[in-house]
């Protein structure tokens, strides 16, 4: 039988500067997330953010990192509550590496509010504990034009070496002390 700590004891992250890294050893996964807390204003946040062509050139040239299947997202958000430490920012969209066909990507966001543009479509509520989790579509056919703007998080899965992974190219990374909740 497992101990009541078992999952507290599979996770630890590692502060980076502008970017965690999350590691799960329960589900053999490695994360790289820009810290909620470095944005200053939601422009600031858009120098995170990637659109279609990124995610869908990313998806072709199967890169050292990937974009998280939906329950993988909801692996992350378990270790945030676990680690006590926020990883991901709630007023923000993030894309999942699940699609509901060619050219039919998946964010998934915090809120029910999308706007009133018709970009985003609602595809599914799921509840993470006492967290509302909101599966969108974004609408690619219907309004390629704007869809090809829009832009969202991405929290990608780190595979090879998570020391370089695709965050730290765009934000500058600093040494810093693994922190454990094993401690």
């Amino acid at each position: 039988m497992l101990p009541a700590q078992w999952r507290e004891h599979s996770l630890k992250y590692s502060d980076k500067g502008d970017y965690l890294l999350v590691y799960d050893l329960s589900y053999d996964l490695i994360w790289q997330v820009i810290k909620p807390g470095i944005f200053g204003s939601d422009e600031d946040a858009g120098l995170y953010r990637i659109g279609l062509q990124e995610v869908t050139q990313r998806t072709i040239d199967k890169s050292a990192t990937r974009l998280p299947s939906f329950a993988e997202f909801l692996s992350l958000l378990e270790a945030e509550q676990v680690l006590g430490v926020q990883v991901v920012h709630k007023g923000d969209f993030y894309w999942l590496g699940d699609q509901l066909g060619s050219r039919r990507h998946l964010v998934i966001g915090f809120s029910p509010d999308i706007g009133s543009d018709g970009l985003l479509k609602p595809v599914e509520l799921k509840r993470a504990g006492v967290q509302a989790i909101y599966v969108f579509e974004v609408a690619m056919l219907q309004r390629p034009g704007r869809a090809e703007m829009f832009k969202a998080q991405a929290a990608v899965v780190v595979s090879g070496n998570a020391e370089r992974g695709w965050h730290s190219e765009r934000a500058a990374g600093t040494t810093a002390q693994a922190r454990s909740t094993s401690q």
